[in-house]
């Protein structure tokens, strides 16, 4: 049995509200013979007549309102999925795994901007895990986390991942010596691509950065 298309179930949804197949045509964009062929089309398909036609009017049969609340259903989940696609592509949905490790959970970043970031994108899913740094490298790498945030060394400096600073840190303590030396550091994070609110806009459609995604501090 061939399946009714997409098109049949909005061109047999807008007649149904219009009650007139000109109205309905002209919201649909097409001419009236070509909706009336649609509709003619649907009944065929379902062997079912949905509307009843005269001259003065149009109304629907009571398979056809039966039929128009589940056509409805499906035209509804369809632009849902569709706008929840779209949004995904663009950060706005999904998931995102987050790896970092005790050292960065103590500068107080991790928690800044992560709740910064679900506050402005509330329908990405954050699912974070604390992973020595060796091992956030490796699951990025394998595509198995979407970001991570450790401690700056060489390791970091590898061309697999690409840096940013993110925030400036003022000096955190003093190290006694003959100099005085303060100590600082730089909040950094690495992408592959732009990054919207600090990570990466591809993260919440679960598309995968081409080199994988760091977070790095440096002292």
């Amino acid at each position: 049995m061939i399946s009714p298309e997409i098109r049949h179930l909005r061109a047999f949804a807008t007649v149904a509200e219009e009650l007139h197949f000109g109205r309905a045509a002209a919201r649909l964009n097409i001419v009236q013979p070509a909706l009336s062929m649609q509709i003619r089309g649907l009944e065929g398909l379902l062997g079912v007549r949905l509307l009843e036609r005269t001259r003065r009017s149009v109304s629907v049969t009571e398979p056809g309102r039966l039929f128009l609340e589940e056509a409805r259903r499906i035209l509804r989940a369809l632009d849902q999925a569709i706008d929840l696609a779209q949004r995904a592509e663009r950060g706005e949905a999904g998931r995102l795994t987050v790896g970092y490790s005790v050292a960065t959970a103590y500068s107080g970043l991790l928690s800044r901007l992560l709740g910064a970031f679900h506050r402005s994108t509330p329908d990405v899913a954050l699912k974070t895990r604390e992973l020595h740094p060796a091992v956030q490298r490796e699951a990025l790498l394998a595509g198995e986390r979407d970001i991570g945030f450790v401690v700056r060394d060489a390791a970091s400096q590898n061309p697999e991942f690409h840096s940013r600073i993110v925030e400036r840190r003022a000096p955190a303590f003093r190290r006694r010596s003959r100099r005085g030396v303060k100590w600082s550091g730089a909040i950094e994070m690495t992408c592959s691509q732009p990054c919207v609110g600090g990570l990466p806009p591809s993260a919440g459609s679960r598309c995968r950065p081409t080199r994988g995604v760091s977070a790095v501090i440096s002292s």
